[in-house]
Parts: C-alpha cells; structure tokens; sequence
C-alpha cells in the first residue's frame, strides 16, 4: 500500500494540468507560497499556463515576466467585468526641456486660442532591460499643435521622468493641430540617443522628428511629401527585423499613400498611392461626400482602408512589390440582421444597401486565440452606425 502523496511530488505535467483549473491569479500565487518546489513549478510554468488558459485572446506570446503579466491581464479583466477604466490626467512637469532651442523650463504652457477643441493623439511603447526592474517607457500625446514625450526610466525602486516638447515655431493652434502621431523604437544602439517620432497635421506636414537626448537645440527633420493635403490618419508598420518601418496615411478626401520611413533622408516621396474616390453616376457626377476615414496594417502585406458614407464602407488592398493593388481584393458591406434599425437610423429603402462609415480598425495579434492570424485575415472594425 502505497502512502499519502501531495502537490509537491506530482510530475511537471500534471501540476500544469491543475493549474489550468485555478480561477484566479491570487489561487496560483497562494499556489506557489505552499513550498520552494511549487514556488520553482510555478513561477517556471504556471504563469504561463495561467496566461493562456485565462487569457486565450489578450496573452502575449512572449513577455519578460509572466507574474507581471498575469497581474495586469487580471486587473484588465475586472475592469471589463465592472465597465470600468481608471483614468489618469497628466501633463509635463519638472524636468521639462522645449524644442526648438533645448530651454529647460519649470512649468508647460498649455496651447491656447482654440475656437474647439482638439482631439489628442496618442502613441506608448516600453523597453524591458536584462530584468523587469530594469524599463523604460516612452508616451508620446498631442495638445493642439504641441507634441509632449515623457520618458520613465525604472531602475530597481528608482524612478525618473524626463519630458520633452516640440512645436514649431510658426504653428497656430487649429490650423497645424496634430492629427496623427507614432513613436518610432529604436533600431540600433546609436538610436537611443534620439527619441524618433512621425508626425501629421491638419495644414498638411508630415514629417519624421528626431528629438535628441542631449544639449542639442536643433530637431533634425525628415519630410514626408504630402503636396500640401492634410493629413487625416495614419498606421504605422513596425518592421523590427528591417532596416525601416512603412507607414500608410490618408490625405485629403481620397488619398491613401505608402511610406518608408528613413530619418536619415531628407526629403521621402510616397513608395506608391491610390486615390478611393465615391460612385459616380451616368452623368458623371459624383453621388455623395464619400472620404476615406482610416487605414491600417493587417500584415506586411495588406492594409484595410474604412471609407464612408458607402454601402461597402471596407475595402482591402494588397501590398505588392510595385505597390498597392489597383482594385481591393475584397470590399465588405455592413449588412447586420442582429441590429434593429431606430427612429433615428437612416434606413435605406427597399432594394438598397444601408451604407455608413468605417472609423477604427485593429486586426487581432497572431496569437489571438479567437482566429488572429499573421496574415491579418480577422480584424475589428467599427462604424459610425455603431456596428462592431
């Protein structure tokens, strides 16, 4: 007769296999205090296993800390359940440095003289060193015309800020709002003495910004040729294993232009562009005020443009060696049975498409396990008629 057992003296395999059963985080890490074995079988294994039984479609597939991992997927998760979000105002404070010029100042000036509001862009990325101790996290919004970079530096139980701001010199608020912006992460090691950045604004510039680190008082400048259209959108490709990233941005009502983006060139011309223009009829006018709203990267290889008002408010283009493809390989309609029309919907009439406006779009990660794929065949997308 065999004696008692316990969790100490099971095979790896089956410890995973009860950690998949365990509800919550607080259940795995009372898990691990039990002894040093379980301690070692779950801080090697088990937060891994809990990511992903939990987590099917949000757990990255590759993280410097599991625990740490599955404590901010857990505090996600409750504020989800709760529809709730915790929100934080920030602005630059202390250590402030403005571009053009490098002056060291005290306090931010907040932008005036808007007739309405602005709409803030936003962009974050963060660098995780040898430990989890060791990060560095870039945020990077826009106020009007100004864009603020804060850059967090965690060294063990240290912590430092460091904010840095650019706005042109000849901006005016409203006109050369910024209407886009990306961080651009750094690609070699001389590249972390620079805080790289893609721009756009209302009045038409583009421009690739790289704000130095040091003493420098000038921003040196890659400009995007636009011809002069402002620019409504954009989506950044970050490509870490190739010498540049791609961007694709809307300009104007119709256009939609490709590209590579290289700080150490001057000047950069689009690698190729498409005009989406609305329907016309037979006497070659133009049906309605059709724009192009957004675009996004599904994959290296494919964008998907939201356009509107239309009836098929979708359209997928390829990325081919030469350029877009001249038709979208496919268009997609809003058609939604599940969705009852209100008083207030335009519905459209008997033997008609509805049409509306396609806004966001997000394709899943890969490792998404609700159909992401690395060809960005699923993605998100939503309209103006509230249809997800």
């Amino acid at each position: 007769m065999t004696g008692k057992s316990n969790l100490t003296h099971l095979p790896p395999e089956l410890l995973d296999h009860i950690i998949e059963y365990l509800p919550t985080a607080n259940a795995v890490a009372n898990l691990g205090a039990s002894s040093k074995s379980l301690r070692h079988a779950v801080d090697t294994d088990g937060w891994t296993t809990f990511n992903r039984t939990r987590f099917p479609s949000l757990h990255p597939a590759d993280t410097p800390s599991q625990s740490r991992t599955a404590r901010t997927l857990t505090t996600l998760s409750k504020a989800w359940d709760r529809r709730a979000f915790v929100t934080t105002y920030i602005e630059p404070q202390g250590n402030i440095t403005v571009y053009p010029g490098c002056k060291k100042v005290d306090r931010w000036k907040r932008p005036k003289g808007q007739t309405i509001g602005f709409t803030p862009q936003l962009d974050v990325y963060e660098e995780v060193g040898h430990t989890w101790q060791e990060r560095e996290e870039v945020l990077a919004f826009s106020a009007g015309a100004e864009v603020c970079v804060r850059r967090k530096r965690r060294r063990g139980s240290e912590e430092s800020n460091a904010w840095t701001t650019y706005r042109p010199l000849s901006a005016y608020e409203g006109r050369d709002d910024v209407t886009t912006l990306h961080l651009l992460r750094p690609k070699a090691q001389r590249d972390n003495e620079v805080q790289r950045l893609v721009s756009g604004t209302a009045n038409g510039d583009l421009w690739i910004l790289s704000i130095p680190e040091d003493d420098s008082e000038e921003v040196p400048t890659s400009y995007l040729v636009t011809n002069g259209q402002p620019v409504r959108s954009s989506s950044l490709l970050h490509r870490p294993t190739a010498d540049q990233d791609l961007l694709v941005a809307n300009m104007g009502d119709s256009r939609v232009s490709l590209y590579p983006i290289d700080p150490s060139v001057g000047k950069i011309a689009p690698s190729d562009s498409l005009d989406i223009r609305p329907p016309q009829t037979n006497g070659g006018h133009v049906k309605n005020q059709q724009r192009v709203w957004s675009s996004e990267f599904l994959s290296p290889n494919r964008i998907a443009t939201g356009i509107g008002p239309s009836s098929e408010p979708l359209h997928i283009y390829e990325i081919l060696p030469t350029g877009f493809s001249k038709e979208p390989v496919r268009k997609f309609s809003l058609q939604n049975e599940l969705f009852e029309p209100s008083d207030e919907d335009s519905v459209a009439p008997a033997g008609k498409k509805r049409s509306s406006s396609i806004y966001p779009i997000a394709p899943l990660p890969p490792y998404n396990a609700a159909g992401g794929s690395v060809d960005g065949n699923v993605f998100l997308s939503g309209a103006y008629d509230g249809a997800v």
